[in-house]
């Protein structure tokens, strides 16, 4: 049963590698901050520096730690030639990230359970639809959730000097990434070995510590650009609604999950400690505003790491059958974790007749329409956008503010926006691009454009080409 189902799930995940691969070379993104990271690291490479001050033009914001920028600048001849060059060699980069981290669950999973086991769990996660995108798009996610697995094995192996070290970098790749650390003190802790749990967190903490405060002061807005400008943006309908929308994708794995802690094979294990840690503080975590399914990328992770205990369950019960038999269960067993969650009928039905995993169909069409381009190709000057992607396709300043940002920040007396509004009232900008919703785009109810800047735009631009980009020139 186990070789037929890791089988099967290994042609599936073929089938992702190759949409993967295919996605690397296309301009269209599943995510927006993609284009923003790709946009940084090549601004970065030429010359500027890795945090600038996101409240002057061009108005560029690095949420995340500098570790994969850094990474990535060192390619610096695909960096240097371009935002698209740049993006796709960040989105090989997440693919490297993704399979390695793959690799160190399954070793943490083989912990607790047998290598089928532990191998078809990951494979499950691999496969999921939720968080598919995640797994080759250029975000810096993968990488962080590598190197506190990475810690996690080492600190479960008594190797504390390299679980440190490995705990802290993965902090200092995204500033979320604490579940890790927290885990590993709180199982030492419960197991009576609490000189030990105090070291650990005093090393994390010094580590870290030194960290943040060497980028601090190589880079003054660092802090600007990772914490002052995101703290205060709330969304409470977000952790509910994102979870319960993974559980619906991962709800066999979380199934399996649970039969693993029924079990008794998870008491008192580092695995069970990291799963309810990280459970909590994603949950913590994706009330930021702006939250997607990839801050629940921890916790599906742990999920998956104890499902593999579940399925030995499954696995030990139908081992005795005949071949047939064991056949027949190894082939459902890989269609229910290839295959999206069954609350999404339309989806899972597409992805088995089409094999795409309900990804976006042409992912590789053009993104704007040639008139608005030939346009901006012939404007001169700045261009203000609330569409990043347009930084694929323009040798020019484009100025692409985070509007919800800078309206948060400006809330909080953080940002004087007279600098904006009056480039925009002088209409020394060649071109303003919106997105969809235009000037009254929103996202989960907040307004991208204050008062001000709405009616700056409204009153000193007009629409100059029908399609996608949404394009505005000076008005005469």
């Amino acid at each position: 049963m186990a070789w037929v189902a890791i089988a099967l799930l290994m042609l599936a995940l073929a089938r992702a590698a190759q949409l993967w691969m295919l996605h690397a070379g296309c301009e269209q993104t599943w995510d927006d901050g993609a284009v923003q990271l790709a946009r940084d690291v090549h601004y970065y490479v030429l010359g500027g520096p890795l945090y600038s001050d996101l409240r002057q033009p061009p108005y560029y914001a690095l949420e995340y730690g500098p570790v994969v920028p850094m990474l990535l600048g060192q390619f610096r001849a695909s960096c240097r030639a371009g935002v698209f060059t740049c993006l796709r060699a960040g989105r090989w980069l997440t693919m490297t990230a993704t399979l390695a981290a793959c690799v160190i669950m399954i070793m943490l999973a083989r912990r607790i359970s047998s290598w089928p086991a532990a191998i078809i769990a990951v494979l499950g996660f691999a496969l999921a639809p939720v968080f598919f995108p995640w797994f080759a798009e250029f975000r810096v996610d993968t990488a962080a959730l590598f190197l506190e697995l990475a810690g996690l094995l080492a600190a479960a192996l008594e190797a504390d000097i390299i679980a440190i070290p490995l705990l802290a970098a993965a902090l200092t790749i995204k500033q979320t990434y604490v579940a890790g650390i927290v885990a590993v003190v709180l199982w030492r802790w419960r197991r009576g070995e609490r000189a030990r749990a105090l070291r650990l967190a005093a090393g994390w903490a010094a580590m870290a510590a030194a960290a943040a405060a060497v980028v601090q002061w190589r880079y003054p807005f660092y802090f600007l650009n990772t914490v002052q400008a995101h703290v205060p943006l709330w969304d409470w309908t977000a952790p509910p609604s994102l979870m319960g929308r993974i559980a619906a994708a991962m709800l066999p794995l979380l199934i399996l999950a649970c039969a693993g802690i029924w079990r008794g094979a998870l008491r008192d294990r580092l695995e069970l400690a990291y799963g309810a840690v990280s459970l909590v503080l994603c949950m913590v975590s994706a009330l930021r505003w702006g939250s997607d399914y990839n801050y629940f990328l921890q916790f599906a992770a742990a999920a998956t790491i104890m499902a593999a205990s579940g399925l030995d369950l499954l696995l030990n019960a139908v081992g005795g059958s005949g071949w047939l038999v064991q056949a027949g269960a190894g082939a459902a067993l890989a269609a229910i974790l290839a295959l999206p969650a069954v609350a999404e009928k339309k989806l899972a039905l597409r992805s088995l007749l089409a094999f795409d995993f309900g990804l976006p169909a042409e992912s590789c069409k053009p993104l704007w329409d040639p008139e608005p381009l030939a346009i901006l190709t012939r404007v001169k000057g700045p261009v203000l956008t609330a569409l990043p992607d347009i930084s694929l396709r323009l040798d020019r300043p484009v100025w692409t503010p985070e509007f919800d940002v800078l309206n948060s920040m400006r809330a909080r007396g953080l940002f004087d926006d007279r600098q904006l509004v009056n480039s925009i009232e002088s209409r020394r900008l060649a071109a303003v691009i919106l997105g969809p919703g235009g000037l009254d785009a929103q996202y989960r109810g907040r307004d991208f454009f204050w008062p001000r800047l709405r009616e700056a735009i409204a009153r000193n631009y007009a629409p100059a080409a029908c399609g996608a980009p949404y394009l505005l020139t000076p008005r005469h």
